[in-house]
């Protein structure tokens, strides 16, 4: 007992000394159970209305291993998006776990929320890659934003602001995208390797989803946007990487305009 004082006590002296309290754990709520089996904790309920079905979202999260069939798991995260881009996906896609999309359902933006996922809503008995059979998995999520839908369909995100009027009809942009799959994550198209576009707004040289967005967007601006089949290549699709029919991401800067 004094020697647990009188470490408590150093401890205590230590954080004194160099002006800062001791960290303080998140204020999580009470695990809730879901009917699914998937249970819940927040530390932070956000604000917006909440995430639904068919909602592009972006978050950060860190998955670990919370347990293996009856067996402790790991402490560490196997997998996390923290040091890089935030996730981008669809409330619901077909590629998204069962237990994640029950976790996610109605976050907020800035919202942070814990949940654990039994392996029957997870990888199950098989276990896939990193992921063992039968493997209990714990995320922490960080939900960064909730796309905005415009009337046409085009989903968006603004990822860094620009500078200056957005462009016109008639003027020519500059422009560096990387566009690809949701469902395979394949590349459709890719300027930061072959170059940057430049084309003249408003005479149908580039995607209607694309030219919608330049329109809004300031010089320098970046965003990322959701485009709907229609929006996009349509029936055609682009060979083997973008079929009849599928949405296409679009990660796109508009470096340059040239006013006419």
């Amino acid at each position: 007992m004094a020697l647990a004082a009188a470490l408590t006590a150093t401890a205590a002296l230590l954080f004194a000394g160099c002006g800062e309290e001791p960290p303080a754990p998140p204020p999580w709520s009470l695990p809730t159970p879901l009917a699914s089996g998937v249970t819940v904790s927040d530390a932070e309920p956000g604000e917006g209305a909440p995430l639904g079905e068919g909602d592009w979202f972006a978050l950060h999260y860190d998955c670990r291993i919370a347990a293996i069939g009856d067996g402790p798991g790991d402490a560490e995260p196997y997998d996390s998006t923290r040091r890089g881009e935030p996730f981008v996906a669809r409330l619901g896609g077909n590629h998204l776990l069962p237990g994640f999309v029950e976790g996610i359902r109605g976050l907020r933006v800035g919202g942070h929320r814990r949940f654990t996922v039994p392996p029957a809503l997870a990888h199950g008995a098989l276990g896939r890659g990193r992921v063992p059979p039968d493997a209990t998995l714990e995320y922490e999520v960080w939900l960064v934003d909730r796309l905005v839908q415009s009337a046409s369909g085009l989903w968006q995100r603004v990822v860094a602001r620009g500078s200056g009027p957005p462009p016109r009809a008639g003027d020519v942009v500059v422009v560096e995208q990387q566009s690809s799959t949701f469902e395979s994550g394949r590349t459709v198209s890719d300027s930061r390797v072959s170059g940057p576009l430049e084309f003249e707004l408003g005479r149908g040289l580039a995607l209607p989803g694309l030219e919608e967005a330049l329109l809004q967007m300031a010089p320098g601006e970046r965003r990322f946007l959701v485009l709907p089949a229609e929006l996009a290549y349509g029936k055609l699709g682009v060979g083997f990487e973008l079929l009849p029919g599928q949405e296409l991401l679009m990660d796109v800067t508009l470096l340059r305009v040239q006013r006419r």
